[in-house]
This record gives structure tokens, sequence and C-alpha cells, in this order.
């Protein structure tokens, strides 16, 4: 990545308005987790391109990542007002609301997303998470394996099966879930 991050400085020298480079360079560096860099680098690129919702959607995760939920929220808020049907928006508010223990919110927002994009393995996967909060098993348990349906390589989902199946059908049925998992993920020291 830091690699991939220097081929980008080295693109933006030449010409600093160069808004692939831009765009390109704050997705990785957001993926580095280096938020405050990637939030600058968007807002950069925003100034060129203010319409990219992309970008508006990925400086709200930023901030989410950040903990900083508020600002998070208006880049969200921001993109679903100008696109309703903007699935990410939807789910990156589900994921603040759960981290404040908003569930009814959390609830809204998921359900919103995947009606957007019912094939979204993270999205099934908050949804799976809001399901354990709030303690309703049985759904946690329909929404973590929707999530290995759409991505068997989900380790957290996995174990997550494992242990609503130990608690709702006892050890064998757990065994068996880790058994399928580890198909999938045999270099995992989790399973």
């Amino acid at each position: 990545n830091e690699k991939a991050i220097e081929a980008f400085n080295f693109a933006l020298t030449v010409n600093d308005s160069y808004e692939p480079a831009l765009y390109n360079k704050a997705n990785t560096l957001a993926n580095m987790e280096k938020y405050n860099e990637a939030i600058e680098t968007f807002k950069t690129f925003l100034k060129l391109e203010p319409d990219n919702l992309y970008a508006q959607c990925t400086i709200g995760e930023c901030y989410e990542k950040l903990g900083q939920y508020d600002t998070a929220c208006e880049y969200y808020y921001k993109v679903i007002e100008t696109d309703s049907n903007f699935a990410d928006a939807h789910y990156g508010l589900s994921i603040v609301k759960l981290r404040q223990g908003l569930y009814n919110d959390c609830a809204k927002y998921i359900t919103r997303a995947l009606e957007l994009d019912s094939q979204n393995s993270d999205y099934w996967f908050g949804s799976g998470e809001l399901f354990f909060k709030i303690g309703d098993k049985e759904n946690a348990l329909i929404a973590f394996k929707h999530t290995v349906e759409f991505n068997p390589y989900d380790v957290e989902a996995w174990l997550y099966i494992a242990e609503i199946n130990l608690e709702i059908a006892g050890t064998e049925s757990a065994l068996l879930s880790l058994k399928k998992a580890y198909t999938h993920n045999n270099n995992s020291p989790q399973l």
C-alpha cells in the first residue's frame, strides 16, 4: 500500500488535480486505516468533483471509524439526501446507530440497505449483529447464514453461527458449523 501511495503522489506531482490519483490515494489511505489523511485527500478530491457520492460516503465511514459519529452521520445523510437509494450510506448509518445503542434507528437503516442490495454480505452481517445485540438469536442466525452464503470467508460470521448454534442446538451443531467454516477458512487460527 505504501508503494501505491508513492505512485499516486508521483502522479499528483505531475498534475495535482488528477482526479483518479486523488480518489485512489484517498481510498488506499482509508484501507490502511489512515482515516484523517484519507478524509483530507477525499476533501481535496471533492473540490474537483463535488458530486461524487462514493467519496462523500467514504468520508462518513472514515469519521465513523474515528468514533466521530455525528460528523459521520452528516455525510451519510447528505448522500441519502442526494440519492435515497445509495445503499452504503444507509448501511453506514445503521452501523453508527448500532454503536450508539440506537437499535430502532439501526433496524430502519439496515433494513433499507438490504432492500437496496440483498446480496451484500456486510449488510447481512450488520443485521446479524443487530439481532444478536437485542437477543433475537434466531434472526441473528438467519442473517449470519446469509452473510456466509454471500461471503464464506467471513470468519467472524461463522463464529457467531457456531456460538448461536451452541446455545440453541447444542455442541454437535456448533461443531458442524465450525467444520463447515473451516472448509472455507483453513488458515484461520480462531476456527
